[in-house]
């Protein structure tokens, strides 16, 4: 078992169902419990901190700066919904602010091949859409759009955030269990890369994917070995101002 896959491992419910914490992402909406009444209020407010992609950032810290989430409030959290994805998920649920629906999201795949988008403060399900094959490389949400690779499709899909219209989509050539991960290098177009699992004697390429219409750029397989990523790629720059995945 890979190390992405043990990490995401901790996510998955028997019950087959995603569930978020209230107040887990803090800064998403201002929130008022009424006393007695046991309802929540909730006004929507562009969120101060998001969880858009694996691990949180492009560096895979798996940090949140949110300062109001502390050990000294873990003991009031509680599950606020939960939703039926019809299969196990092995992939990790992201959330983020949409703008085109004025509401923080939750998103969720699950090992039907759905991919589904959930109204974060009331679990409501917003769209759903199969992908043909079990999504098990967590997705990356960039602006209004959301990122995620089918593991046998094999595709990587760019979906309208609000909608689950598909906008484009690249082939690839290998099975997918990395997740996607966005970044703009010096100079250039804001890209998509993703690794790929090395299948048999061929090695897994990694797929550097133009944002904005899904066209290729390039695919690097020049290992010393063979090789694959079965693990989300980082994105960085280095002291010399050049790009790193």
């Amino acid at each position: 078992m890979n190390a992405e896959t043990r990490m995401r491992g901790r996510l998955v419910r028997a019950g087959l169902a995603v569930s978020l914490l209230a107040g887990l992402i803090v800064g998403s909406e201002a929130v008022a419990h009424q006393a007695g009444a046991g309802a929540i209020v909730t006004a929507a407010v562009a969120p101060a901190n998001a969880w858009p992609e694996f691990h949180h950032d492009a560096l895979e810290t798996g940090y949140s700066p949110d300062p109001l989430m502390s050990d000294t409030v873990a003991p009031s959290l509680g599950v606020r919904w939960m939703a039926n994805l019809t299969a196990p998920a092995l992939s990790s649920p992201v959330v983020a602010w949409n703008a085109l629906l004025g509401k923080t999201v939750a998103y969720a795949g699950s090992e039907a091949g759905y991919l589904s988008a959930f109204d974060e403060a009331t679990g409501q399900t917003l769209w759903s859409i199969n992908l043909g094959s079990a999504v098990r490389s967590t997705p990356v949400i960039e602006g209004n759009f959301i990122w995620v690779a089918p593991t046998y499709a094999p595709k990587l899909y760019k979906i309208n955030a609000a909608t689950g219209a598909i906008s484009c989509s690249a082939m690839l050539t290998n099975t997918a269990n990395g997740s996607p991960v966005v970044g703009t290098p010096p100079g250039g177009q804001k890209t998509v890369y993703i690794g790929l699992n090395d299948l048999g004697t061929a090695s897994g390429p990694v797929y550097s994917i133009n944002e904005s219409n899904c066209a290729v750029n390039f695919q690097f397989t020049n290992y010393n070995s063979r090789s694959g990523s079965w693990d989300g790629l980082t994105f960085a720059l280095d002291k010399n101002n050049r790009a790193l995945v």
